[in-house]
Order: C-alpha cells, then sequence, then structure tokens
C-alpha cells in the first residue's frame, strides 16, 4: 500500500490538479505513509464487551497505533501517531458522533 504513496511529494504545490487543489504537505504525506505500513499488517481482532470488534494495528517500535471499533451502531477510529492523536466517531449512516 505504501508504494502507491512513492511519488505524492510532487502534490506539496498549490493547484497541483488544475482544480485549485491545496498541497498536500509534508507531514500530512508522513502521516499517510505510516499509516499505510501498519494498516498493511495483520491486526490484532477481538470482541468488546459492549457488542464491538476492535482492530489494532501497532508498529514495532509500539509508537504508532491504529485502532477501530466496529459495532451496529457505527464505527469509532483511533490513530496515535508518534505524538499526534486522531480520532473519530460515525454512525452506521457515516455521521460523525
Amino acid at each position: 500500500m505504501a508504494e502507491q504513496l512513492a511519488d505524492y511529494e510532487e502534490y506539496n504545490r498549490h493547484n497541483w490538479d488544475g482544480y485549485d487543489a491545496a498541497p498536500i504537505v509534508p507531514e500530512t504525506l508522513r502521516i499517510a505513509r505510516v499509516m499505510a505500513e501498519l494498516l498493511s499488517g495483520e491486526p490484532d481482532i477481538a470482541t468488546g464487551g459492549d457488542g464491538t470488534i476492535g482492530f489494532e494495528w501497532v508498529s514495532p517500535a509500539g509508537d504508532c497505533k491504529i485502532f477501530m471499533d466496529v459495532g451496529e451502531k457505527g464505527i469509532s477510529l483511533y490513530a496515535k501517531i508518534g505524538e499526534q492523536f486522531f480520532t473519530r466517531c460515525t454512525d452506521k449512516n457515516g455521521d460523525r458522533t
């Protein structure tokens, strides 16, 4: 998956698509590459006491982690990339909760 991001440095300029697109800055590309690398591995999978199923990907060094919790009411996503944290929860219609 990470090889698909091989030439994305060229998008670090305004209007790269001819439709006024914002630049893909180096930090965005770094985070995308880390996430792609983590997601290419096998997750740990576990059931939750609240009726959900959790998927967890952790880098070998333990400094990067992605956790996805799936249930009938929606999906929660948590990512830690170094010292940065990202979270998102959606209901089954895709709306943020």
